[in-house]
């Protein structure tokens, strides 16, 4: 079979299905079974990467210019495949189906989160968590109904978790046996990096995230602002987006300047060595998909406290592999009571990196490229 990964970025762009497109190519064309080719948006025309074949469309000229050229290189791409893998709802979907209709091709779309959502919380137009939003939508509704489409014309579809799999069957009336969980991967560079030797005295503490509303970055914020009046501690912030300055005010406002660094985005290594250096890694969101961040502290031994969403619930077991605190406007004193019992209890934070080393360990690229390599042979069958 000829498999044909459609991409919205690809390297050197940096985002979760550039490297996802990256990594799954290679695994397929290593097994010889079947081959993998990339086609892709990009800024530039790039020559074959990574021993990749790779097809590029130019983001450039209007947009009625912008589509026509795009729809015209994927059938061109589909014309080489029997199967398509978009992995992107909202970006490059409903031109992916749409050449899958005109070709006859199925079409398999991976749904990494709603963007109908994520767009009105970046624009303040809900303060409503997902599943509040798609019940009862307050923005965005047209979006929506272009994911619905996208969704249900295609073969099949791939999610990370049993949370984002409820989602689709119960508000985009998907039938189950149509969408498949196949989990995130982490990569086996995280459990390679080396723990430096950490200096007595301050708690060194992580966060990783874009900086939009469903983070709850502010509430770390607070957090720390009321743990340091019983522990001497260090907040490193990595990323960046549309609230950094709003956060960095906040930040002040709270009297956190000696405490908290915002470091902007880093490279992937510097990241993980960030998260491995650290005595506690935080990711207090309101939503995720599956949080590769989660994955990758785990790998790195480094104690997580997480929201106790339900896709944080699929990763961690609360009190073994990691802390779990309630979510919300007000889970300020809940987050900071977390801090401070692992800032105070070494023996806590060994118990916990340790059974979280044991649970990582299955969330492999062989077991992801396996999970989704069995759901597009099914939707490449001949009916």
């Amino acid at each position: 079979m000829r498999i044909c990964i459609f991409t919205p970025i690809f390297p050197p762009e940096i985002g979760g299905p550039a490297t996802y497109s990256v990594r799954l190519a290679k695994l397929i064309n290593k097994g010889k079974r079947h081959s993998a080719f990339i086609l892709t948006l990009a800024p530039e025309h790039p020559k074959k990467r990574f021993g990749l074949e790779v097809y590029s469309v130019l983001r450039k000229g209007s947009v009625v210019e912008r589509e026509l050229r795009l729809l015209k290189s994927i059938v061109e791409g589909e014309k080489r495949a029997d199967v398509i893998y978009g992995l992107d709802v909202a970006a490059i979907g409903s031109q992916a189906i749409l050449a899958g209709k005109l070709l006859n091709k199925p079409v398999v779309i991976r749904y990494v989160g709603d963007t109908a959502w994520e767009k009105a919380q970046r624009e303040g137009k809900t303060k409503k968590v997902l599943h509040d939003f798609l019940a009862q939508p307050d923005a965005n509704q047209y979006l929506i109904q272009i994911q619905k489409l996208v969704l249900n014309n295609a073969k099949a579809i791939i999610v990370a978790s049993k949370y984002l799999k409820n989602i689709l069957v119960r508000y985009y009336d998907l039938p189950e046996g149509k969408v498949h969980v196949v989990p995130n991967a982490v990569e086996e560079e995280a459990f390679k990096i080396k723990k430096a030797r950490k200096p007595e005295g301050t708690v060194r503490i992580v966060t990783v995230a874009r900086f939009v509303p469903w983070k709850r970055i502010d509430n770390i914020l607070r957090a720390v602002a009321t743990a340091k009046k019983k522990t001497k501690l260090h907040l490193k912030i990595i990323g960046s987006g549309p609230l950094e300055s709003e956060l960095k005010r906040l930040a002040n406002n709270l009297g956190l300047n000696r405490e908290v660094t915002f470091t902007g985005a880093m490279s992937r290594k510097a990241t993980l060595s960030e998260i491995a250096n650290s005595d506690i890694f935080i990711l207090n969101s309101e939503y995720e998909g599956m949080a590769h961040t989660i994955l990758e502290a785990m790998a790195c031994r480094t104690p997580v406290i997480a929201s106790n969403i339900e896709p944080n619930q699929e990763v961690i077991k609360g009190g073994f592999s990691g802390i779990l605190v309630r979510t919300g406007p007000s889970n300020v004193a809940e987050l900071s009571s977390a801090v401070l019992r692992l800032a105070s209890n070494k023996q806590l934070q060994a118990k916990l990196a340790k059974n979280a080393l044991g649970e990582i360990k299955k969330y492999t690229w062989d077991r992801t490229s396996k999970g989704a390599i069995s759901v597009l042979e099914r939707a490449g069958e001949k009916q």
